[in-house]
């Protein structure tokens, strides 16, 4: 499990303020957010990701933890991208989901399964890559369409960020089989 106050402590380093206040104020929350993730014992994943990058912190570093077991550290990224499958698993791909965009959604998955295998990425250009790889992809049958292109486009486009890119397309495997 992440480790909330840890990450927050870093965020507070890497800022260089003091307090949760001051925290929340230089993420763009009210006040009390950052008080109300300790509390709660939880995070703004995106945001702070979001921040991480912009920033340009290391992503590793800030969900690492600082106990240390065996001199090695122990590292917690791939239990945040499990949080993210799940949460984008539970959320985005929910059975609601599946029925009302069922058909953008076989494509979208039609047209990775095909291209996932040639397809280099990092977290930073996920979303541009899953875009390109749908842009780019040749309609072959009757059942596709540039439409579908397109909604598939604007919905990654307007709905997902570049970690639930990354996961989606590192993953896809466990999403495929959903």
């Amino acid at each position: 499990m992440i480790d909330v106050n840890n990450v927050i402590d870093k965020l507070k380093k890497f800022f260089n303020v003091k307090t949760d206040v001051e925290l929340s104020r230089k993420l763009g929350f009210s006040d009390r957010v950052v008080t109300t993730w300790k509390q709660r014992n939880t995070l703004n994943f995106e945001k702070i990701i979001e921040v991480a990058i912009k920033e340009n912190i290391d992503l590793n570093y800030l969900f690492k933890r600082d106990l240390k077991k065996q001199n090695e550290e122990i590292y917690d990224f791939n239990l945040f991208e499990d949080f993210i499958f799940y949460n984008l698993k539970r959320t985005i791909f929910k059975e609601s989901f599946f029925n009302k965009f069922n058909a953008n959604l076989q494509f979208l998955f039609k047209v990775v399964k095909e291209s996932i295998s040639y397809v280099n990425f990092t977290r930073e250009d996920a979303k541009k890559v899953l875009i390109e790889i749908i842009k780019n992809y040749e309609i072959n049958s009757i059942l596709d369409s540039d439409v579908k292109k397109e909604n598939v486009m604007k919905f990654i486009e307007e709905n997902l960020s570049n970690i639930e890119c990354y996961v989606f397309l590192s993953k896809f495997e466990k999403f495929a089989n959903m």
